[in-house]
């Protein structure tokens, strides 16, 4: 997570706490952008939480469409 903070220049491993316990999920998407993804748990499965490009900038909708259909398919 100090990594991921240090490439994207945002601040991801403040979260370390909530997943060490399990209240969220951190990835690095690399494709059809680079950004970072947090996910948090519901009775259902896992839900986006979040996702953000460098420095907290927003993705593209085709990066949304493309982890949405990831996260659908688990």
């Amino acid at each position: 997570l100090a990594r991921e903070g240090r490439e994207q220049a945002h601040c991801v491993f403040a979260l370390v706490g909530e997943v060490r316990a399990r209240q969220r999920a951190i990835y690095k998407v690399l494709e059809p952008e680079r950004a970072t993804l947090s996910l948090t748990p519901t009775p259902g499965g896992w839900r986006l939480d979040e996702i953000v490009g460098p420095r907290n900038r927003p993705v593209s909708p085709a990066t949304r469409q493309a982890v949405q259909r990831w996260l659908d398919s688990r």
